[in-house]
């Protein structure tokens, strides 16, 4: 399953950050897509952590999804951390999910670091927890 571009009008929308991570390694870097974003890079591997934003909703998913595909091209390991999310819908549910799946059929490993009560209550809600491999 590959995640394919499609054009829309966007609007510009301002986004408050996650907080500033705890240790060293983490560093704000550009991102596959152009954007600026926080990634943390272990040291010991190859393996890179994403932090969601807050909202991450269809408005937000245009942005994202050129985030994602960028990450897929880069063939590390992945983490999720889902943690500062306090609104989802279905479209950004969507399109994680989309996400997860592809990076799994490129046998490479996704992990969630943290998710929010918010984000954790709406995936199992529309029973997504299996599919999304949170445990």
């Amino acid at each position: 399953m590959t995640i394919q571009k499609k054009k829309s009008k966007q609007r510009s929308v301002s986004k408050k950050r996650a907080a500033k991570p705890a240790d060293k390694s983490a560093k704000r870097k550009t991102g596959p897509s152009g954007e600026n974003i926080q990634h943390t890079v272990k040291p010991d591997s190859s393996a890179l952590n994403i932090a969601l934003e807050a909202v991450v909703t269809i408005s937000e998913a245009g942005k994202l999804k050129d985030q994602l595909q960028g990450y897929l091209d880069l063939g590390a390991d992945l983490t999720l951390d889902a943690g500062q999310v306090h609104m989802i819908d279905t479209a950004g549910l969507q399109l994680l999910l989309a996400f997860v799946v592809e990076v799994k059929n490129q046998n490479r490993s996704i992990n969630w670091k943290s998710i929010s009560p918010a984000f954790k209550e709406t995936v199992e809600l529309l029973g997504l927890m299996e599919p999304l491999g949170i445990h």
